[in-house]
């Protein structure tokens, strides 16, 4: 029996050290989101149609700077932004695109427009967002949330965002919602938008932090499995 609670012991203070390390792995952020397109002059996008999509990002971000309330950050190489539009894709992968072009961007207790969150790219051509729609090579796709003082849990790239304080249409001079435009040739330049009909905001475990957790599970499992023999024994 000691031999026995002895190994249980030590299974649990070897799944603590992996959760522990777990806990000091960085972790991805994910803003996912559904919505509808209100505004459109691309044929194939009518108004109308649902999309939804993702930002996944890293915190606390590189090559970031703040200016007043203003904090702008590049992607970093595995930061990931998509958006479904009906049958069609955009996306964008961090390791594609320059460090100009590319931002994550927070407005910290600003002013005027409150908290904000932005995230995509303002590029020129040749542009690195992906597109499967046939003459529709996006230049610009942003995707936005703003609300009032307090709907980010702090400066700085979020770890932490209050859903209910977003405001469906903006909030003083910033927007809420996508934004997906061409620029070049004739104007008016090709465009589409959309307002957002769900938000989801959530911390996603690295690979590496998964496989931890998974490895402190099979300990956990080991020690109770030794526990429960050493029962039925005596």
């Amino acid at each position: 029996m000691s031999i026995t609670i002895c190994l249980s012991r030590t299974a649990l203070a070897i799944a603590a050290f992996m959760l522990g390390l777990s806990n000091m792995s960085a972790s991805d952020m994910q803003l996912s989101f559904t919505g509808t397109i209100d505004q459109s002059d691309v044929a194939a996008i009518p108004i109308g149609t649902q999309y939804s999509g993702y930002v996944m990002y890293q915190t606390p971000g590189t090559g970031c700077f703040t200016i007043g309330s203003d904090t702008g950050c590049s992607m970093s190489p595995s930061d990931v932004e998509v958006l479904n539009v009906g049958s069609y894709t955009f996306s964008i992968l961090g390791s594609s695109v320059s460090n100009f072009s590319s931002v994550l961007e927070v407005e910290y207790h600003n002013p005027v427009s409150g908290d904000v969150f932005s995230a995509g790219v303002s590029t020129g051509s040749p542009s690195p967002i992906s597109s499967n729609l046939t003459g529709f090579s996006p230049n610009f796709l942003y995707v936005q949330i703003a609300g009032p003082a307090g709907m980010l849990g702090s400066d700085g790239l979020p770890t932490s965002i209050d859903l209910s304080d977003v405001a469906p249409f903006g909030y003083g001079n910033a927007t809420t919602g996508i934004s997906v435009e061409t620029f070049g040739g004739s104007q008016p330049y090709p465009f589409f938008s959309g307002n957002f009909s769900s938000l989801q905001f959530q911390s996603v475990p690295e690979p590496a932090t998964g496989i931890m957790l998974g490895l402190a599970i099979a300990v956990l499992g080991l020690g109770r499995k030794y526990l429960n023999a050493a029962r039925r024994d005596h």
